[in-house]
């Protein structure tokens, strides 16, 4: 509820063509058809504002959307008093551009969570199963790596100890912890989020998970 909230007031030019178009359409059920038809006008008006507006910046950037032919049927739909159809065109196009502005944003923030969150140091393990922090550009293939609880996995690799679930939320999209298994393939940038595990490095860094979607 609160996400839904805070979409219609970031993009306030869709949510007042959708309210406008309930209300008047609520108007138009009860017989106020004059009233139905102002309100129509209006909002037809106020979104015509916000496409000259963005049409006047993508002819400054030197190019040349789809908004001049919104512009164009919204202008005729009102001159023909087609008035619903003028309206549910300026919905189609800030509800569009609401959408693909509102997943860019999603994707920018979580790419930059990710990049936050991606670790510079691994608990290497030796051979006398002491710990090492270590940069991980220096982890090679085939070392044993030590993963606490909570922290991001350093590098792709192999399960060799234990059990465990592990949040891949921010790489697959999957919002439910996965549980692994002595094995399993583990993916850089995931989180651990139970006990100790040991890992073996099963790729090189350049093709470890985290680097390759930070550098898409």
């Amino acid at each position: 509820m609160h996400t839904v909230l805070a979409f219609l007031k970031r993009y306030r030019i869709f949510t007042l063509v959708a309210t406008t178009m309930i209300i008047a359409f609520a108007a138009q059920i009860l017989g106020f058809q004059q009233t139905t038809n102002w309100l129509l006008v209006f909002v037809s008006a106020v979104a015509l504002v916000q496409i000259v507006r963005d049409m006047i910046g993508t002819v400054r950037e030197g190019g040349l959307g789809l908004d001049i032919l919104a512009l164009t049927a919204i202008v005729v739909g009102v001159l023909l008093q087609e008035y619903w159809a003028a309206v549910v065109i300026a919905l189609m196009l800030t509800g569009g551009e609401a959408l693909e502005d509102y997943a860019e944003q999603r994707a920018t923030n979580e790419l930059t969570d990710l990049l936050e969150r991606a670790p510079k140091q691994a608990h290497l393990l030796g051979e006398n199963g002491q710990t090492k922090d270590v940069r991980i550009e220096t982890v090679k293939v085939g070392d044993f790596v030590l993963v606490k609880p909570g922290e991001v996995v350093p590098v792709d690799g192999k399960l060799t100890r234990g059990t465990t679930s592990i949040d891949e939320s921010s790489l697959t999209g999957e919002s439910l912890p996965i549980a692994k298994k002595r094995d399993d393939q583990v993916m850089s940038g995931a989180i651990m989020s139970k006990p100790l595990s040991q890992s073996k490095r099963s790729a090189p860094a350049r093709t470890a998970s985290t680097p390759r979607l930070l550098s898409w």
